[in-house]
């Protein structure tokens, strides 16, 4: 599934499934510049443990991976209308051009085709500018989770905000 787009400075690009044998090398490059291609691999196997409920799409723009964004949908029979986002993220060059939005329109589009009717996401309470680009998105508050998120060198916990987006 290829959603194509054209960014308000012009520039188009396609937002399309991820390759797993073609991009792990490819999504260091601008957006996991700290990780390596062994370490995207291993993180990758999440995803092909259970290719039916987890997707990583990528928003390509001139062969280049310049944003990507991660919808796990909620496998439990009475909440399979759920799915919950993780990383999204734009590379530096592209942030305040319209793709972190124009993927996820994308996402719903793609949810919507799959029956999901509610999106759900959560960030850091300190990430003030993911919260003001959730609410911007149509995301609503429905809590905070205190302590609900630890820092990935393990060093600190942070308040979780969670959102969610109902798909008309």
């Amino acid at each position: 599934m290829n959603f194509k787009f054209q960014l308000e400075n012009g520039v188009s690009g396609i937002i399309r499934l991820y390759d797993f044998k073609r991009d792990p090398e490819k999504i260091i490059i601008h957006l996991f510049t700290g990780s390596s291609a062994e370490e995207i691999k291993k993180a990758d196997s999440f995803f092909l443990d259970d290719k039916d409920n987890r997707f990583r799409f990528v928003a390509e723009i001139e062969n280049e991976l310049h944003g990507t964004v991660v919808v796990v949908r909620e496998t439990l029979f009475l909440s399979r209308h759920r799915a919950v986002l993780h990383s999204v993220v734009v590379s530096p060059q592209f942030r305040g051009t319209g793709l972190a939005e124009i993927l996820i329109e994308a996402i719903e589009e793609f949810c919507r085709k799959k029956g999901i009717s509610l999106l759900l996401v959560s960030t850091w309470e300190s990430n003030q500018r993911a919260i003001k680009f959730y609410e911007k998105s149509g995301f609503k508050h429905y809590g905070l989770l205190p302590n609900g998120l630890q820092a990935s060198d393990l060093s600190k916990l942070e308040n979780e905000v969670l959102l969610y987006k109902e798909l008309g």
